[in-house]
């Protein structure tokens, strides 16, 4: 497996998603492929969801501030398995304020609700230059990925129970911090392993930024289909918590 991707730019404009503003949102299409499912290929990887989603709500978001929205916490549910084939998602900001703002993603299949998600921002505390991806319209999506999306991430199991993900152009921010998709990647996979089964639910809360890396993260079972996550910035001697997040292999409706 290799550990680093060689193409120099975010993972974030390989995925073959596009959106474009909405009546009360931004609306996006997701086209799933074999490489963002879980390796059996029954489900899409729930990060790719999350990570479309915090898109798709922080671009909405930072359209309607002075600066770019930073993400607090970001959960995702999938109610049924989704495979392979188009997704169409919708994000609407719940409500806006001077320190927090919630937002929601629902996705459909066929015009049924198959997954949702929860994300909550702050302002940056300081004028951040928007990226690239903060436009509100995105019309080419991305030529996708060349192998599973973990893998193209350069996630890789550290010892056992516990994995990484180095900092590079393709995992991290444009201000140089790991990409909340690619710590909720890492947490979905911690998790993953130590379950035992492809996660459908996940909640990630984001503590502080991991700039230093590899991001590493472990996973605690809670019984036989749910598990805590903590993500940490190994590259500290402290080695502060980035992230702690929830996780579920079971569905359940919203």
């Amino acid at each position: 497996m290799t550990t680093s991707n060689d193409r120099g730019q975010s993972f974030l404009e390989d995925l073959p998603f596009t959106y474009r503003p909405a009546k009360n949102g931004i609306s996006a299409r997701l086209e799933v492929s074999d490489e963002l499912t879980e390796p059996e290929g029954h489900q899409v990887r729930i990060s790719v969801l999350a990570s479309v989603a915090d898109v798709i709500t922080g671009v909405l978001l930072s359209s309607m501030t002075e600066t770019i929205a930073l993400t607090v916490d970001l959960s995702a549910r999938i109610i049924a398995p989704i495979g392979p084939g188009l997704l169409e998602a919708e994000s609407r900001v719940v409500k806006q304020g001077r320190t927090l703002s919630s937002t929601e993603v629902v996705f459909h299949h066929g015009g049924r609700l198959v997954a949702h998600s929860w994300v909550t921002f702050m302002p940056a505390p300081q004028p951040v230059p928007r990226p690239v991806e903060s436009s509100l319209e995105r019309l080419e999506p991305g030529k996708g990925m060349r192998r599973p999306f973990i893998e193209e991430l350069g996630i890789l199991e550290a010892e056992e129970h516990v994995f990484e993900v180095e900092r590079s152009p393709y995992t991290l921010q444009p201000v140089g911090t790991l990409q909340g998709g690619v710590i909720c990647a890492l947490a979905e996979f911690a998790a993953e392993k130590r379950i035992g089964a492809p996660i459908s639910e996940i909640s990630v809360h984001y503590l502080s930024t991991i700039r230093i890396g590899p991001g590493r993260a472990s996973a605690e079972p809670l019984g036989s289909d749910r598990a805590l996550v903590t993500v940490v910035d190994a590259g500290r001697d402290d080695h502060r918590i980035g992230a702690v997040g929830f996780a579920s292999s079971g569905y359940s409706p919203i």
